[in-house]
């Protein structure tokens, strides 16, 4: 090193000086404490990674023959192509689709049980496959 504190450095084309800069004690120990207050102002992460949350559950059509429930979540693309699916079959084999948002409130259990497994279909609430149909 230079007495500057300055190092040559070989390049592909040549030599190249660059400085290095040190950060003395005084202005480390401030950059550690005002990352720790800027980090104990935010707010605390929470488990939904969404703030706004649109419930699709309701009855997505009516039919003769049994009740199909979807257990499903916003934006499930998989739920709509089994929905898209379901609504093909409904004239070759009628039967009404209620879908159920496992993400409500009061859907806690359903939540727990099936949060990495949506699509889940079950006919007059007994189970019937999950993932696809």
């Amino acid at each position: 090193p230079h007495a500057c504190g300055c190092a040559l450095k070989n390049a592909r084309k040549g030599l190249i000086w660059t400085r290095r800069r040190r950060l003395r004690p005084m202005r480390r120990q401030l950059l550690a404490l005002t990352t720790l207050a800027a980090r104990a102002l935010q707010p605390p992460r929470t488990r939904a990674r969404h703030t706004r949350h649109f419930s699709v559950s309701g009855r997505i059509y009516e039919g003769d023959g049994p009740t199909i429930e979807l257990f499903t979540k916003e934006g499930c693309t998989l739920c709509d192509a089994a929905k898209a699916v379901l609504d093909a079959l409904r004239n070759d084999a009628p039967h009404s689709l209620v879908a159920v948002d496992i993400t409500d409130q009061d859907k806690k259990q359903l939540w727990d049980r099936y949060k990495y497994d949506i699509p889940v279909l079950a006919i007059d609430g007994v189970y019937w496959t999950k993932h696809r149909v």
